[in-house]
């Protein structure tokens, strides 16, 4: 079995030898609101990103049933 390998040190590594290289960074916003509980995430925000990732990805989802279409249309001759 070959194992991946990256080429840039920004490339997210891969397989069992990768496993705990990994960290996570916890970063505290100075100018956000905090929130009774002491949570700084801004909820409007995040749900902006997620409608525009949404709409990012039916988009791409569209895009890629019509090529899908297109192909079976080419491979069956236009008789689809």
């Amino acid at each position: 079995m070959n194992s991946l390998t990256t080429s840039d040190p920004e490339h997210i590594a891969m397989g069992s030898s990768a496993i705990g290289k990994e960290r996570v960074t916890v970063e505290d916003n100075p100018v956000a609101d905090v929130n009774p509980d002491g949570n700084t995430v801004d909820l409007d925000k995040e749900m902006s990103t997620l409608a525009e990732n949404s709409i990012l990805y039916k988009a791409a989802l569209q895009l890629i049933n019509k090529k899908m279409a297109m192909l079976k249309y080419g491979i069956g001759g236009g008789n689809s």
